[in-house]
């Protein structure tokens, strides 16, 4: 299926999650994943109340990586790099990747069903 992704850390949670918030303000009903390095463990009962109301299931990367991965070498996978990791991770078929700083002003979704 289709679906929005997004990486954020500790640091981005507050804007990730006001990113999707006013991504569901424009109707979107897309499913949503928010893709970290072992950075975020469980968010507080705000936070958590916050997901919810995003409906976005947050997805650690380290679950996708080859287990052989010395754990020296996951600092370099967060950042930029956890983006296109996370779309080849994601079980979405298609996959509308966006920045905690988007600000998007009406639904997203028709741009699955736009000419190329």
């Amino acid at each position: 299926g289709r679906g929005v992704l997004t990486c954020s850390a500790p640091r981005l949670l507050d804007q990730t999650l006001a990113m999707l918030t006013r991504l569901r303000a424009t109707g979107c009903a897309l499913p949503a994943q928010i893709w970290h390095v072992g950075e975020l463990g469980q968010p507080d009962s705000a936070g958590s109340r916050r997901l919810l109301a995003a409906r976005a299931a947050v997805r650690d990367l380290r679950e996708a990586l080859h287990p052989a991965l010395p754990p020296s070498e996951l600092g370099a996978m967060r950042g930029f790099m956890c983006k296109p990791l996370a779309v080849l991770a994601t079980d979405f078929d298609e996959v509308l990747l966006l920045d905690h700083e988007t600000y998007l002003f009406r639904d997203p979704t028709r741009l699955f069903s736009a000419p190329a």
